[in-house]
């Protein structure tokens, strides 16, 4: 019976595909297909760059849009003399109407463009709110002052008893503690401000005196300028002026009253020594 040959394997069994190697080397980005990746990433690129720059055109459109209102809010509400009161009106209208646009836009990320925009102009608006009521807060203490001041000293003029000039007088000078208060001012405003009230009560003491034809009582206080710095040598020249002024009428009518006087001595004793005869 004849043998059956028999071959042993060299190899091993294997599940992998039979390959071919050859010599031949393809760059992966050769193939056209694979050349058509970047131009087409490119262009997908360009479109979203593109959708930023109109959703950010869009945000900032319908922000100016609502910026014409909010300068009316921030004029309005900086008249207020309260700061915190103008502050507190200016953030609860603007948000009002902030909310109302940010509520009307659909796009998120335009809306969170706007919200950015409106949180950092919200900011500086009520920083300029609370300057602009802080300035008409200067303003209304200047008038209430000026005009509780003169109302004062019309009545220490008025005044026919020291106790109440007294009393007129020190109103003036807590009034004016409490404006330089306010104010914040330092210690040589302040004094500069306090030598202005003694100037208006001495001249008007001065001026009262002339009035009542107390013309050495009057000349007595302006020449006591050791205690009377804070009159101006223009100022006490004028009113010296006028002391001499007023002392020479007063004396000129009396001069006229006892030349009349005189005259009509005369003239009675004329008559009655024709009365006589």
């Amino acid at each position: 019976m004849p043998k059956i040959p028999t071959f042993q394997a060299r190899g091993q069994i294997t599940t992998e595909a039979p390959s071919l190697r050859t010599g031949i080397q393809i760059s992966p980005t050769a193939t056209p297909a694979a050349a058509l990746v970047k131009p087409i990433a490119e262009v997908a690129e360009y479109y979203e760059r593109e959708k930023l720059i109109a959703e950010k055109a869009d945000a900032e459109k319908q922000y100016l849009e609502l910026s014409t209102e909010l300068d009316e809010i921030e004029t309005n509400a900086g008249k207020l003399f309260n700061p915190t009161e103008a502050q507190r009106t200016f953030s609860t209208q603007a948000n009002f109407l902030i909310k109302q646009k940010l509520d009307q836009t659909k796009n998120k990320r335009v809306k969170k463009m706007m919200s950015d925009l409106f949180d950092q102009d919200i900011i500086v608006r009520n920083n300029n709110v609370k300057k602009l009521a802080r300035a008409e807060l200067d303003k209304q203490e200047e008038y209430n002052y000026d005009t509780k001041y003169q109302i004062n000293l019309s009545k220490y003029k008025l005044a026919t008893d020291q106790t109440e000039k007294d009393f007129y007088e020190n109103q003036m000078f807590l009034n004016q503690e409490s404006r330089s208060l306010h104010f914040k001012d330092s210690e040589s405003t302040k004094n500069i401000a306090m030598d202005s009230i003694k100037k208006d009560l001495l001249v008007s003491d001065v001026e009262q005196l002339i009035e009542n034809n107390q013309f050495e009582s009057a000349l007595n206080i302006l020449k006591d300028i050791d205690n009377t710095p804070f009159l101006e040598s223009k100022k006490r020249s004028e009113l010296l002026d006028k002391i001499n002024d007023e002392y020479n009428t007063v004396l000129a009518d009396e001069n006229i009253s006892n030349i009349l006087n005189n005259k009509l001595g005369i003239l009675t004793v004329g008559a009655q020594l024709e009365n006589v005869d």
